[in-house]
């Protein structure tokens, strides 16, 4: 018996060993390319969900900063450049800027000559250096022009003295700035700088 080497015949589809090998490199490369896109389609999803997941978490964190952090108007920190002001007019005796500062229902009440009578006193105005707060309420007013008041008490310290003062402020919120209604500086005199309607 002879051996002759072995031709190899057709494969399980009736395919030459050559169509077969070819055939079965293209399904190859075929399946590589799903694998591919697949693998493509994933890392995208993922990119979007952790995008969205970080866009979520963001509104998330701005909606509970917005509701459970007190409103930046209703600090001591937004009533306090207004008290600012007041001092400043009575240090500068400008009693019409001062005026300028008070709220509708404080317009009502005091007169710029009332605020002029109030910086007579120039102990409780003269040489103003800074306020210091150290009293703050808001409280929340039923339904009218103003919603919210603010009760403050403040010691003022004076350049080039020892003296402090004590103020006492009544503020209301007209839309989104604070205006004084009521306000009282006391320098060295007890009853010194008060603005009585």
């Amino acid at each position: 018996m002879s051996t002759s080497p072995s031709i190899p015949g057709p494969d399980a589809e009736g395919l030459p060993p050559v169509e077969a090998a070819r055939l079965a490199r293209e399904r190859s490369r075929i399946g590589q390319e799903k694998l591919e896109r697949r693998k493509q389609l994933q890392r995208q999803a993922s990119f979007q969900l952790i995008a969205a997941g970080l866009i979520f978490a963001g509104l998330t964190i701005l909606a509970a900063w917005l509701i459970v952090v007190p409103r930046g108007k209703l600090t001591a920190k937004a009533v306090q450049p207004v008290l600012e002001a007041y001092l400043t007019a009575g240090a500068n005796n400008a009693p019409f800027a001062a005026h300028r500062l008070y709220s509708r229902a404080g317009l009502a009440a005091i007169s710029p000559e009332d605020v002029m009578r109030a910086f007579e006193d120039r102990a409780a105005f003269d040489g103003y250096a800074a306020l210091t707060l150290t009293g703050f309420e808001v409280v929340p007013l039923p339904a009218g022009e103003v919603d919210y008041q603010a009760n403050v008490t403040g010691t003022v310290t004076y350049a080039g003295r020892d003296a402090r003062g004590k103020l006492v402020a009544q503020l209301e919120l007209e839309g989104d700035t604070w205006r004084i209604r009521d306000i009282f500086v006391y320098g060295t005199a007890a009853d010194a700088g008060s603005v009585a309607p």
